[in-house]
């Protein structure tokens, strides 16, 4: 059963091991996709300067005037136009005067401005084809074919920490989007990034003179030069907030005239909250497949497939040591390990001796063989191991009937070797109590040097 359980968490665990890497190699990808849905973003403006037409055109008064502005961009993608890996979308930025004179001759809308943009859904890259153009007006008349680089409404998905360029429309051209900070807007982790334009001439226009103090019309040029802000989530690389800071003006021979727009623009409290309210899902199931999954899938299988090792393992160790040990009777123990060859040794009575103790479960490492001296009478050149018979050496003159086991009509005398022990009383039986002197030599302390010399717990067997 354990060895069972074992192969199953391997298994699992080199399912996990596969899975991680699959997660985010391969899940993330189709996740991180750009789908087609109309969009809406509004900022607004308090104190913007703007140039007052109605003041141009009449050449009276101030031509600058201050006003709240509001700035909507709306996104139409083109289903039609667009494919699995290339997005078509059409967006348009209108800015609108909320004070506005409606003598002016258009009351309300300072700027407007139309695109065309084909993108990539994975890296939100700007790319070829998709019939690109700009126009200011919106006519179909004055739109301007021209292909869009860097990016344009998001950055990539996975934000790093890092320059992106990213497009501005006034300038027609990319410009770097610096990495500034790590940053927070609500509960979401977001990264600002900056973006700054020098000062840049963007068109020339003719103007009455009376703009610079000159008569009639002049040629002057316009100037545009912004900061843009932008807090962006880095797992969908969505803009949640944003902030224009703009700075665009007339100028003529070297000198500055009224501004055009000059102000900034930022998304508004409410823009930002259903932004964060729309992207943190998103962000979330993002980060738990590209990050936590993975990463939790190696460790976790790691775990699980060295569980399993280890289960399994011993499982298969439990089992060698059942087979490799060997059974001991009590009091009795195997000199030489389990497949020792040779016959079995023998077993001494040890009556009057205290209990011996327990036979060791595992192997007893065979000790070397005890040497003894050369006794002085020649012995058999084998003995018949006779548990319950005490053996004695042949002595010189003994009936040779008694030698090969048959008990002597009479004892006989003791050896010289046994001079100095008492022979009279009744013959022990060999074992713990029995003393052999063979040539002088007390096999008693021989055998109790072997015994303390010996591997593990448990008698040593005496012979």
């Amino acid at each position: 059963m354990r060895r069972s359980i074992g192969l199953a968490l391997v298994g699992l665990g080199v399912l996990m091991l596969v899975a991680a890497p699959l997660l985010r190699w391969y899940a993330y990808p189709r996740l991180a996709v750009v789908s087609d849905a109309a969009t809406e973003q509004i900022s607004t403006g308090q104190d913007v300067t703007v140039l007052d037409r109605a003041a141009v055109l009449t050449q009276e008064g101030p031509m600058e005037r201050s006003t709240d502005v509001r700035s909507v961009r709306r996104i139409v993608p083109d289903v039609a136009a667009g494919t699995d890996d290339r997005a078509v979308w059409e967006t348009s930025v209108t800015t609108v005067d909320t004070q506005g004179d409606d003598d002016s001759a258009e009351p309300d809308v300072l700027a407007y401005l139309e695109e065309r943009v084909a993108f990539d859904r994975h890296g939100g890259y700007a790319v070829e084809g998709g019939e690109q153009y700009i126009s200011r007006t919106g006519d179909e008349a004055d739109a301007e074919p021209i292909e869009h680089a860097g990016y344009l409404f998001k950055l990539p998905f996975g934000t790093e920490k890092r320059d992106y360029d990213f497009w501005d429309a006034e300038l027609r051209a990319t410009r770097p989007m610096t990495f500034v900070a790590a940053d927070q807007r609500g509960d979401l982790d977001v990264y600002r990034f900056e973006q700054r334009i020098e000062p840049t001439v963007i068109a020339q226009m003719e103007v009455p003179g009376a703009l610079f103090d000159r008569s009639g019309a002049v040629k002057a040029e316009h100037v545009y030069s912004a900061t843009r802000t932008i807090w962006v989530e880095p797992y969908t690389g969505a803009i949640i907030d944003g902030r224009h800071e703009l700075d665009s003006f007339l100028r003529f021979d070297g000198e500055r005239g009224p501004a055009v727009v000059q102000g900034t623009l930022a998304y508004t409290d409410d823009q930002v909250a259903a932004n964060i309210a729309e992207y943190s899902g998103p962000a979330d199931e993002l980060a738990l497949v590209r990050d936590t999954l993975p990463l939790g899938g190696l460790v976790a299988g790691a775990v699980v497939l060295i569980a399993g090792v280890v289960v399994a393992g011993r499982k298969t160790e439990s089992g060698r040591r059942r087979l490799g040990g060997s059974a001991s009777a009590p009091g009795a123990r195997s000199v030489g390990g389990a497949g020792a060859s040779g016959p079995e040794p023998s077993t001494v009575s040890t009556a009057g001796e205290p209990e011996p103790r327990a036979a060791h479960p595992t192997f007893v490492a065979e000790p070397d063989p005890v040497v003894l001296p050369e006794p002085e009478v020649p012995l058999e050149p084998t003995v018949p191991a006779v548990p319950s018979v005490a053996w004695r050496p042949e002595q010189p003159g003994a009936d040779p009937a008694a030698a090969a086991g048959d008990p002597p009509a009479t004892e006989p005398e003791p050896a010289a070797a046994d001079a100095g022990h008492d022979l009279s009383g009744p013959r022990q039986p060999a074992g713990r109590g029995a003393d052999h002197d063979l040539g002088g030599h007390d096999l008693a302390e021989e055998f109790d040097e072997f015994d303390e010399d010996a591997q593990g717990p448990g008698p040593a067997y005496r012979y």
